[in-house]
This record gives C-alpha cells, sequence and structure tokens, in this order.
C-alpha cells in the first residue's frame, strides 16, 4: 500500500506544536495579554469610558446642530470636551522590572 500523505502532514503537524498542542501555554490554557510598551494612565480609576461616551454624544449632538444650521465643517472633539477632565489625567511611563503585573492589559 502507498504511503498517505495526509497521514505524514498530519505527523509533522503534530511534532511542530506538540502532543496535545498546549505544552507551551501556561496552566488555565490561554496566555494573558500584555500590553507593548510599559506606560499607563495616571489615576486610580480602570476607564475613561463614561468620559469619551458623553465626549463623543455632545460631538455629535454638535454636528446634527451645525448641520442643521446649514454648516459644512464638522466640530472637532477638542471644541466639545477637554480631555483634563476626563477621569485620567494623561499617561507616564513605568519600569516593568519593579510589578511585571501591570504589564497584563
Amino acid at each position: 500500500m502507498p504511503p498517505n500523505p495526509c497521514a505524514q502532514y498530519d505527523e509533522a503537524a503534530a511534532r511542530l506544536r506538540g502532543v496535545g498542542g498546549h505544552e507551551n501555554l501556561p496552566i488555565g490554557g490561554q496566555e494573558r495579554s500584555r500590553r507593548k510598551t510599559p506606560v499607563v494612565g495616571i489615576t486610580t480609576a480602570s476607564t475613561e469610558k463614561r468620559g469619551k461616551q458623553l465626549a463623543h454624544r455632545r460631538l455629535r449632538a454638535r454636528g446634527r446642530q451645525d448641520l442643521q444650521r446649514g454648516g459644512e465643517e464638522n466640530p472637532r472633539l477638542r471644541e466639545v470636551s477637554d480631555p483634563w477632565t476626563m477621569d485620567k489625567d494623561g499617561k507616564q511611563r513605568m519600569d516593568p522590572s519593579l510589578d511585571p503585573r501591570l504589564m497584563r492589559k
């Protein structure tokens, strides 16, 4: 019987990924996402979601008003909101060797 080319492929693929395919992953199955750059927000707030939602609502409302008045230009986000009034006050670099957990997303 001639050799099965699919069987050879399956054997090679199994060798590349390991027998079960999960040998290189930590216990639990998947690896956690990591930050590429060691930069975090200056705050205790975990997110700026609410501030961004309000700013974009104001932006869309202003755009609708300008369109009804016959305006041609779209307003800029900085015209309707101030990033310094949001929960995070900018960003700062950190040393990931001090606390590696901060590099998790």
